[in-house]
């Protein structure tokens, strides 16, 4: 992985092109790898290591700002603020992102990131950029990257939706009883939702994404686009009708209004520590902690292929 890095950066230097450019380059290639994940967390010391560095010489390189830049880095971190998040939400929105995932986006935007301060200062290196306008760059991107994980905390979007939410447009399902209703169709959601319908048991499911709808409904399987706190998203999934669900929903919390108003229907989240757990049990739901569940999955198949049952996994001996 280092190699393929300075492979990039050795030919951003021989086309005479900024050493950022190749870096970039390097980094939107290595994001294609099947592996990328692997590499991100091996390569995390030293991304930790440099970048401990690298705002170190920052703040020995720049000077305090004088009082007309302090107005000017004021004025621009304004408009990252209060301009990106509506801006971005609208453009979410109207590519058919539900009203929380389109303000959680814009939230999240809201920032000018660690690689607007290495284009600016290669820019000052440079001679392209002066060193006052690099100062107000760097203030700005400073303020704004530590903001961002305080307004985009579940607290603030939920805030923020009493302002912005409007009303998600949502297309009830052709009449269905007795079906199994999944909540969320990501990573852990969607083989469950394979399953279930190579099993022919009826199901129906919740998410958000409208990519991830549009697919589900292309392959046959009755979806609704929406969040999990809208109740008139859930009656549309036919929740009073279900036998039972399965919430794979990222935030455990997300499933306060489900578990709500399920009204004797078993409801079955998924969870990551005991904590989760006890707070699902105490508002009726079945806590599914998902280590637990991965032990006896493991378990179950290799007591399996030690009877002989499924074959010996691919590999060295």
């Amino acid at each position: 992985a280092l190699a393929i890095l300075f492979a990039f950066l050795g030919a951003a230097s021989i086309l005479d092109l900024p050493g950022v450019v190749g870096g970039f380059l390097g980094g939107v290639a290595m994001a294609r790898f099947p592996v990328n994940g692997q590499i991100r967390i091996e390569l995390a010391p030293i991304r930790y290591f440099f970048a401990a560095i690298f705002f170190v010489a920052l703040g020995a390189l720049i000077r305090l700002p004088t009082g007309v830049e302090l107005v000017q880095a004021a004025v621009l971190m304004a408009v990252v603020l209060l301009v990106t998040p509506p801006l971005v939400a609208a453009v979410a929105e109207r590519s058919g992102f539900t009203s929380r995932s389109a303000l959680e986006s814009g939230l999240l935007l809201a920032q000018t990131s660690e690689i607007s301060l290495v284009i600016g200062l290669t820019g000052m290196l440079e001679g392209s950029i002066g060193e006052s306008l690099f100062v107000v760059l760097a203030l700005v991107a400073v303020v704004t990257m530590v903001l961002t994980p305080i307004i985009s905390t579940d607290e603030a979007t939920q805030l923020f939706l009493r302002f912005f939410r409007r009303r998600d447009r949502t297309s009830g399902l052709a009449p269905i009883e007795g079906h199994v209703l999944v909540a969320g169709a990501g990573a852990s959601g969607m083989p469950l939702v394979e399953d279930l319908v190579l099993s022919g048991t009826p199901v129906a499911v919740v998410d958000h994404d409208p990519a991830v709808v549009a697919e589900l409904r292309a392959a046959g399987v009755s979806a609704v686009r929406g969040e999990l706190d809208d109740l008139d998203v859930l009656a549309a999934a036919g929740l009073p009708e279900a036998r039972v669900v399965c919430s794979t929903a990222r935030r455990v919390r997300d499933n306060a209004a489900l578990l709500r108003v399920s009204r004797g229907i078993p409801v079955l989240v998924r969870v990551f520590e005991e904590e989760e757990a006890h707070w699902v049990r105490a508002r009726g739901g079945e806590p599914i902690l998902f280590t637990e569940a991965a032990a006896e999955e493991l378990l179950s198949w290799f007591h399996a292929w030690e009877e002989g049952r499924v074959d010996r996994p691919a590999g060295p001996a």
